[in-house]
């Protein structure tokens, strides 16, 4: 009897012990889990730098060690670095793609020569690292590309259409994160600054870019028409004199009130020419006519951002307009009166009654005359 009592008193201690909220002592140290079973991720901080904070990441040419600033380890060689940054681009830490990422801007942007047999391989891991729902990862993938089409130019064209790396960067100028637009966007300003001065590069950009302006996202429209804009902007030459031009920018919200439209300066970037060699081809007369109806079709839109985007696209072409010789900008069918005291203006609104449906035609001429 007493040793059952004995019993009863050391489970009535133990139960007692259960009920004080406390885990099991062989459970204390058992990291926590998510609802899938996986364990939490561990916090990280990450550092996003531009392309201006950008180091080298290997060692100097004669062989000499240098020391990171970060973590004390020893720089790799250049062929240890183009190892490096496919591995950790196809990590399945998130760390990793980051750090993969980041390498291969710094690759990209001291050993271009040596980094352009890497870009194949690479590329499929950007893409994907674009895909990824990690709003971090999404950024630096985003920072990567627009440094690789800085660095290279229209050489990159085929790897943006062929790896829709145009279409995702358009897209992650979609996302629900505010700092992943800002950056997005400022890639596909960069981006056509950067192809704008290739005529065939920047050709066939616009093509890219007017099916991606005829999407049924209107977020996906807007940024379309905005890296178009920034795109005719360089080739209408633009930015002479003020190494800017205004350009709208998007509302991360999706506001679609009319009057808090956002104005940003597209600027060059810091170690650009400021008179280019080779300065951009300026726009054809069939360039303006297709992009004047891009630029008309979503003058109309229901969205704020895709109208505000058309406007700088339609002011651009309208400048653009008036540099082409008066004999070729009258479309044939069209009559010019004689008295027109502004023959320029005359033929504007002839071109603009051409392309687009008369109620279209009216709101184009209202928002450039």
């Amino acid at each position: 009897g007493a040793g059952a009592g004995a019993g009863a008193g050391a489970g009535a201690g133990d139960q007692s012990t259960n009920t004080s909220g406390a885990p099991p002592p062989e459970e204390q140290n058992v990291p926590p889990k998510l609802p899938t079973g996986l364990p939490e991720p561990t916090a990280a901080d990450v550092t996003y730098q531009t392309y201006e904070q950008l180091c080298d990441c290997v060692q100097t040419p004669t062989g000499q060690k240098r020391t990171r600033d970060d973590d004390g380890e020893t720089y790799p060689t250049l062929a240890e670095a183009f190892e490096q940054t496919t591995t950790l681009m196809a990590s399945t830490t998130w760390t990793d793609v980051v750090k993969g990422c980041n390498t291969l801007r710094r690759l990209a942007k001291f050993h271009p020569n040596a980094t352009l047999p890497i870009i194949t391989p690479a590329i499929p891991l950007l893409a994907k690292a674009l895909k990824s729902p990690r709003s971090g990862i999404i950024k630096t993938a985003v920072m990567a590309t627009a440094d690789l089409c800085r660095v290279f130019k229209g050489s990159l064209l085929p790897h943006l259409e062929s790896e829709l790396l145009l279409q995702l960067l358009i897209k992650a100028g979609s996302n629900d994160k505010k700092f992943v637009i800002e950056e997005a966007q400022n890639a596909l300003r960069n981006l056509a600054y950067s192809i704008a001065p290739d005529r065939s590069a920047g050709d066939a950009l616009l093509i890219l870019l007017e099916t991606h302006a005829k999407h049924r996202n209107p977020k996906v429209r807007a940024n379309a028409v905005l890296c178009m804009h920034a795109l005719c902007a360089q080739r209408a030459h633009a930015l002479s004199g003020d190494d800017s031009v205004a350009l709208v920018a998007m509302a991360a919200d999706g506001s679609s009130d009319e009057d808090d439209a956002t104005v940003v300066r597209l600027s060059l970037p810091e170690d650009a020419e400021r008179t280019p060699s080779t300065p951009p081809p300026p726009l054809s007369l069939p360039q303006i006519k297709a992009l004047l109806a891009v630029g008309g079709s979503q003058l109309t839109d229901k969205q704020k951002e895709a109208r505000e985007s058309a406007r700088g696209l339609l002011e651009v072409l309208h400048s653009a307009f008036q540099s082409i010789p008066l004999g070729s900008q009258s479309p044939a069918n069209a009559a010019v009166e004689a008295d027109a005291v502004d023959e320029v203006s005359a033929a504007w609104t002839a071109l603009c009654r051409e392309v687009l449906e008369a109620t279209t035609a009216n709101a184009v001429l209202k928002t450039t005359q």
